[in-house]
């Protein structure tokens, strides 16, 4: 798939698969068709699934800077997720 186009995330030049590579490779698997034409598909499939996602934004509201927790806060709010 690579060889075609297909990016795999990598770290330290292992691959890191998300659902989407799992979805790719079983397609991959189960096909009748050629293997080129497949990965050729599933690299098309990914470069329209990345730009849709570059189309897309994600507001963060900014409550980080309107919210310092103090010291005390913390340690009961760690408290409550340690029981």
């Amino acid at each position: 798939m690579e060889r075609n186009g297909y990016e795999f995330l990598k770290d330290c030049g292992r691959r890191i698969f998300v659902q989407s590579d799992i979805g790719a490779l079983i397609a991959l698997r189960d096909t009748d068709k050629p293997l080129d034409d497949t990965a050729k598909d599933l690299v098309n499939q990914q470069k329209e699934r990345l730009e849709e996602s570059n189309k897309t934004e994600i507001a963060i509201p900014d409550t980080y800077m309107k919210f310092t927790p103090r010291p005390q806060s913390i340690k009961r709010d760690f408290n409550v997720f340690s029981q």
